[in-house]
């Protein structure tokens, strides 16, 4: 399991949630920063993982409390996308 992995997860994860794939943007124009609200992303320190969201005025929440290893936050996010699609196929009547 590698970090690239999980991220590409989490980049289905957004797209399914119709959010930006990435955390921020650059505006060219201004040259600042934005947050984009609802998008998550991987936070890792300490050999552990966790998934963020952005939240509304830049900061984020954790969405995992506590650290996790690349294979349990890849199947946690798993998990979020199988439950995405299980409710996106209940709204459309199919199984």
């Amino acid at each position: 399991m590698t970090t690239k992995q999980i991220e590409n997860k989490i980049d289905i994860l957004n797209h399914s949630l119709g959010l930006e794939i990435e955390p921020y943007t650059f505006n060219k124009e201004n040259k600042k920063m934005s947050h984009n609200v609802g998008t998550f992303y991987l936070d890792s320190a300490y050999e552990g993982y966790k998934l963020n969201q952005i939240c509304l005025g830049g900061g984020s929440r954790e969405i995992t409390r506590y650290r996790m290893t690349k294979r349990e936050i890849y199947n946690t996010i798993d998990a979020m996308l199988l439950g995405i699609e299980y409710q996106k196929n209940l709204f459309k009547g199919g199984k």
